[in-house]
C-alpha cells in the first residue's frame, strides 16, 4: 500500500499560473518575429519551441553562435516590450488568479515554505515585484528562482530541483502548480511529489489526460484548504 503524501513545501511557476499571462508572452513573440526572425511566427512554433524555456535558450536555438551582446540586446528589446504590452490596457491589467493571495497567506501564515520558480529574467522579476507586490511574500528576487543564465530552462528538471533545495526539502516533498506542458514535463522529471495544473491554455487536452497530473483547477480559489485537509492523496 503507497505511504500517506504530506507535502511539506511548494513551488509556483509565474507567468501563467500565478498571473494569467500566457497569450501575452505569445503576443510578444509574435511582434518579434519580424523583427528578430525576418518572418512571421508559424502555427504551434510558439508551443514547440518558446513556450516554458528561457529567453536565452530561445535565441540560441533561433541564432545558433549569437555573441552574448547580441544576445543581451534581444533579450532587452524582448523584455522591455513585454512590459510595454503588460501596461498598454490599464482597464484590463494582468492581476493574480482568484485566489493566490490567500494561498500565498495561508501557506506563510501555517509556516510552510514556498517559492516562486521562473523562466523569467532578473528585469521582469524586479517588475514583478513592484507592480504584483511581491514583497508581501518574499524579502526580494533572491528568494525566488529566475533565469540567471546558470542552468537550463524547463522542460529540463533544473528549475525545480534548484527550488526544492532552496526550501531546504527533497523534490518528493513539494507540490508544484504549473500551467505549461514544459513546466509540467520539468516537474515529472525533477520528482516533485504533487502537481497540479492551473488553468492551462495551451496543450489543454494532453495536459487534461496526463495521469501525473493530480488536479486541474481554473484557479487556487480554496487552494489552501487542501493543506489543513492534506488533500494530497
Amino acid at each position: 500500500m503507497e505511504a500517506e503524501f504530506r507535502p511539506k513545501g511548494m513551488v509556483f511557476d509565474f507567468n501563467g499560473t500565478l498571473i494569467d499571462d500566457t497569450l501575452i508572452q505569445r503576443e510578444v513573440w509574435r511582434r518579434l518575429f519580424p523583427v528578430f526572425m525576418k518572418r512571421e511566427m508559424a502555427e504551434g512554433e510558439y508551443e514547440a519551441r518558446i513556450l516554458g524555456n528561457t529567453n536565452s535558450v530561445i535565441l540560441q536555438f533561433y541564432f545558433p553562435g549569437i555573441t552574448p551582446e547580441r544576445e543581451y540586446a534581444m533579450l532587452t528589446r524582448k523584455e522591455a516590450l513585454y512590459r510595454e504590452v503588460m501596461r498598454e490596457d490599464p482597464a484590463r491589467r494582468i492581476v493574480f488568479y482568484p485566489g493566490v493571495t490567500e494561498t500565498l497567506d495561508g501557506l506563510r501564515e501555517r509556516r510552510i515554505p514556498f517559492t516562486i520558480a521562473t523562466a523569467s529574467e532578473i528585469t521582469n522579476v524586479e517588475f514583478y515585484f513592484s507592480d504584483f507586490g511581491l514583497g508581501r511574500w518574499f524579502a526580494g528576487p533572491e528568494e525566488i528562482v529566475f533565469d540567471n543564465g546558470t542552468f537550463p530552462g524547463k522542460p529540463e528538471p533544473d528549475i525545480y530541483r534548484i527550488a526544492a533545495k532552496r526550501l531546504g526539502l527533497t523534490p518528493a516533498e513539494c507540490v508544484v502548480a504549473e500551467d505549461t506542458l514544459a513546466g509540467i514535463t520539468a516537474a515529472k522529471a525533477a520528482g516533485m511529489g504533487r502537481i497540479f495544473a492551473i488553468n492551462p491554455i495551451l496543450n489543454r487536452a494532453e495536459i487534461l489526460s496526463d495521469p501525473e497530473v493530480y488536479r486541474v483547477l481554473p484557479d487556487f480559489v480554496g487552494f489552501i484548504d487542501r493543506w489543513d485537509r492534506n488533500d494530497f492523496q
